[in-house]
């Protein structure tokens, strides 16, 4: 009950358990992409090879928006408020995953055009929450304890990161590399 008491009944503790699922999420999200781009049926939807170079445009092109994301989300944080920055960034991302499921859904034409622009969208929102829930985090916490904030949402991108590995390697020897169930079930942020 203590552990209740302590995360849910003061606010900075809300504040920093909140941000590092943000940043868990943020972790999850670079790790899945590991077993979607190996699976037959996902590459197959995309129209390309397993040994195609847009294999890895797709994923680079998460981390350029993810870089946009990042310095628009600062600006729009120092701006507007790091509330309303926030939200937007959740939106972006909403957006990104929705033109992403979209792209999956099986139509030849147009697929893998949508599923680089859902990347980049998303990347925009995933970058801008990476960029400011730290800062409000930090701005939160009284001095002695942003160091250690900090230090716990990042242990979380860790955490996110490891989880998605073990995910991608019960589900690939689960369900094998040519099982769109593979795609489906890790495709759920990214």
């Amino acid at each position: 009950m203590s552990f209740v008491k302590k995360y849910f009944g003061d606010k900075k503790a809300e504040v920093v358990l909140f941000s590092s699922t943000a940043i868990a999420l943020y972790g999850y999200d670079q790790g899945m992409m590991s077993l979607v781009n190996t699976n037959y049926d996902y590459l197959d939807t995309m129209g390309i090879s397993e040994e195609s170079p847009l294999v890895g445009v797709i994923v680079s092109v998460y981390y350029l928006g993810c870089a946009v994301g990042a310095v628009l989300a600062s600006y729009l944080g120092d701006a507007k408020g790091r509330k309303p920055s926030i939200f937007v960034c959740l939106a972006v991302t909403t957006l990104g995953n929705l033109l992403m499921f979209i792209a999956g859904l099986g139509f030849s034409r147009g697929a893998l055009a949508l599923m680089f622009i859902g990347r980049i969208v998303m990347g925009l929102g995933v970058g801008g929450i990476d960029a400011v829930i730290p800062v409000y985090s930090s701005e939160l916490n009284e001095e002695g304890g942003r160091g250690k904030a900090l230090a716990q949402e990042f242990q979380a991108n860790i955490f996110g990161l490891n989880m998605a590995f073990a995910i991608n390697l019960g589900v690939t020897n689960a369900l094998g590399k040519t099982n769109q169930w593979g795609q489906c079930v890790t495709h759920t942020k990214d």
